[in-house]
């Protein structure tokens, strides 16, 4: 396996909310794996107001830290984004506190690929504790609904193109990172900033990758389910959902008449009834954002509990 540039060095990102299990447990994986890269790394943990010990066990056991701290819980985007503001070096790794990283992950992922002027990320695929494929690549289409990511989960051994990257064990250009500034903020608390990100980077013309390669192990959004009832959980994915394709669909497709018509009463007419909560968050917000007011839609995020 080749060794990174001279020049490379990598800045990693945690976003925490109460997972001090999580961070004792995977935490010495992710230095390892740094560590065998043989660059300049820093790793940075920025803590969603958390109520555990998370604070507490870092600064004991893990004191070369960077450790950033919100007073008020922010959700996953906006978190996220304060590190992405701090990080001093070339790429930046955003990664979940539930990730297991094998010790040659940035190793194998640092590369030339990652480096070309047109590439925004690389990341290596996602596998469940039981070693099932769960995330790989992702391929835009435009189907009845309009935007629609395909997922496709077996996929060749190599370096292949992906509509975007998992925020939870992707490596992305720094620079690049920065000048979208991360996440949209209005998917918060979480689900599908990922996925807008991606959007975006490719209306700039740049390129997302996936080594199949490489893989990590991922609990499988534990913080998420852990804190918030299931229903809460699908309630603010299906809403952010139609969110990003309101922003980046064609609006025949985003009319809130046709997503009524053949998206929620559907789900409502077989006692799905969470899907008018999400579909009136929906039209709230995308009343906010077509005014042009951050203090209007941020208002209406009151679906978003603590991630």
């Amino acid at each position: 396996m080749p060794s990174p540039a001279p020049n490379v060095s990598l800045s990693i990102l945690i976003p925490n909310y109460n997972g001090r299990e999580l961070l004792e447990r995977f935490l010495p994986y992710t230095l390892t794996a740094a560590e065998e890269a043989g660059i300049p790394y820093e790793l940075i943990v920025i803590d969603d107001a958390s109520t555990d010990d998370s604070i507490g066990f870092l600064r004991s056991h893990y004191p070369q830290i960077r450790l950033i701290e919100n007073q008020d819980n922010l959700g996953f985007a906006r978190t996220c984004n304060r590190g992405i503001r701090l990080a001093r070096y070339t790429y930046t790794c955003l990664l979940n506190s539930d990730i297991q990283l094998p010790k040659s992950y940035f190793r194998a992922l640092l590369n030339e690929t990652l480096a070309k002027p047109s590439t925004f990320g690389i990341m290596g695929t996602l596998r469940r504790a039981d070693g099932q494929v769960e995330f790989a690549r992702k391929r835009l289409v435009h189907g009845s609904k309009g935007i629609v990511f395909r997922d496709e989960k077996q996929v060749p051994d190599k370096i292949s193109s992906t509509a975007f990257l998992s925020g939870a064990n992707a490596i992305y250009q720094s620079k690049k990172l920065k000048e979208l500034d991360g996440f949209n903020p209005i998917f918060s608390p979480y689900y599908y900033e990922d996925a807008e990100m991606g959007l975006r980077a490719a209306a700039k013309g740049w390129s997302c990758y996936v080594d199949s390669r490489v893989h990590c192990y991922h609990l499988g959004s534990e913080t998420i389910l852990s804190c918030h009832k299931k229903r809460t959980v699908k309630t603010i994915y299906f809403r952010n959902r139609l969110l990003m394709r309101h922003l980046h669909d064609a609006p025949a497709y985003t009319a809130p008449a046709r997503i009524f018509l053949l998206e929620v009463l559907p789900k409502w007419l077989i006692g799905q009834f969470w899907i008018w909560k999400s579909f009136r968050s929906f039209l709230q917000l995308r009343q906010a954002t077509d005014s042009g007011s951050t203090r209007k839609w941020e208002s209406h995020l009151h679906l978003s509990a603590k991630h």
